[in-house]
């Protein structure tokens, strides 16, 4: 009988770590299926055109290595953007990739006007992946928001390691 107990109680415990484990990847499957939020005014001075990837893999490869998030800012507005963790704790700032020259001269940029192309002045908005003091983030869901004139857009990447 001490056997069957035991074994009722490890299969309980097992049926416990599953059930957590499906409830974290439905939360992150989530996560990942909002869509951005915020002004998206078309004709608008600034609007969010998309994003080029829903994770990123930081790991020094160079495929899917940084987040890309196309902009349309004809108006050349300040653009800021941050990445926080799930807890609302900032990360990092983003950088705001601008292509004055040539649209082949900056490589986020020209991914943004082939993706998006179109009637818009293509800028992109980058993170590398990793926090503000250069450490490489651990895998899971973080919260872009990008500012610029008076629109705010918000999202989520997911980080895989």
């Amino acid at each position: 009988m001490k056997n069957f107990n035991e074994i009722r109680r490890n299969l309980a415990d097992e049926a416990l770590r599953w059930g957590f484990t499906l409830l974290a990847a439905a939360l992150a499957a989530l996560l990942l299926a909002t869509l951005e939020t915020g002004a998206h005014a078309a004709g608008s001075s600034f609007s969010f055109q998309g994003y080029l990837a829903k994770f990123i893999t930081p790991n020094g490869d160079a495929k899917n290595d940084t987040a890309i998030l196309c902009v349309d800012n004809p108006k050349d507005f300040t653009v800021r953007g941050q990445i926080f963790d799930l807890r609302g704790q900032h990360v990092a700032d983003m950088a705001h990739v601008v292509d004055t020259t040539k649209l082949d001269a900056t490589k986020p940029v020209k991914l943004c006007n082939t993706t998006f192309g179109g009637q818009f002045k293509p800028q992109a908005v980058v993170w590398d992946g990793k926090t503000s003091g250069g450490a490489v983030v651990t895998s899971g869901v973080y919260v872009w928001r990008v500012e610029a004139e008076e629109s705010t857009v918000t999202g989520t990447v997911l980080v895989v390691r």
